[in-house]
């Protein structure tokens, strides 16, 4: 498996990054509408010179355009989408997390069953395509702090539904925790994750060793290799003190487990 970092607006400091040691990094991907296509060259370059792989990104939709409402604003969202996933492309990213709670809220006067509806015709219908033209991945993230999809379960749900080997789905170990998700569900999933995400429960810290969860998080990974995955985990949780030397401690650790 490959062990990467959720950087956030971190993109930039490449030396440092590249001190951490990781297999990849992963950006944000609704702020590169704001890159023009010259940044995202320079960046594309800066990384490459110094051996760091875009890989992934997170944040897939701003929460002001809502996607699971009676009536989504589609077109507004298609601008913005377009200029992203270019800029995406430039920057050689394979994998986009679509967590993004807050534009996949259930609406008010909506039903669970409504907005899941709404969202499986959206991600199939206008989503997927982006996904299919810039030749990317997407994996559909359960969350613990939003009201639709929480839990694993729910999430092949979706993906069972969209029927599109563009999307996948993303097991995140925090959001598990924090919804009391079993690991044995990640059994019922073999063959849809594409993706995952690491964090301590409670604080969200990075896991390093000695922090009282190392059972805990090789449990998940020897789950994760029982049903086949092989593919690429970020760490994605909050700073405590100093993200740089968290970072190195922590992806360290887990190419151990």
């Amino acid at each position: 498996m490959k062990i990467g970092i959720s950087v956030g607006g971190r993109i930039n400091e490449v030396e440092k990054l590249k001190d951490c040691n990781p297999d990849f990094v992963e950006i944000v991907f609704h702020e590169l509408a704001d890159l023009t296509e010259s940044e995202s060259k320079a960046l594309r370059k800066s990384c490459d010179d110094s051996g760091i792989e875009i890989y992934s990104a997170n944040c897939m939709l701003r929460a002001d355009l809502p996607i699971v409402v009676e009536n989504p604003k589609l077109d507004l969202l298609s601008e913005r989408l377009e200029k992203t996933f270019e800029n995406a492309s430039i920057l050689g990213i394979k994998c986009v997390v679509f967590g993004s709670g807050g534009s996949r809220n259930i609406p008010e006067g909506s039903t669970k069953e409504e907005a899941t509806a709404r969202l499986v015709k959206v991600t199939k219908e206008f989503l997927a395509p982006y996904f299919e033209k810039y030749h990317m991945t997407c994996v559909i993230e359960p969350l613990s702090d939003s009201t639709l999809i929480n839990k694993v379960s729910e999430g092949l749900e979706v993906v069972k539904a969209v029927n599109n080997p563009r999307i996948g789905l993303l097991a995140d170990l925090y959001h598990m925790d924090m919804t009391n998700d079993s690991l044995d569900e990640l059994y019922k999933c073999k063959g849809y994750f594409k993706h995952i995400h690491v964090a301590r429960k409670g604080n969200r810290a990075f896991p390093v060793l000695g922090d009282g969860n190392e059972y805990h998080c090789k449990k998940f990974f020897r789950i994760l290799r029982e049903i086949g995955y092989d593919g690429t985990i970020a760490i994605e949780g909050d700073v405590q003190k100093d993200f740089f030397a968290e970072a190195k401690e922590s992806i360290a650790f887990l190419r151990t487990l």
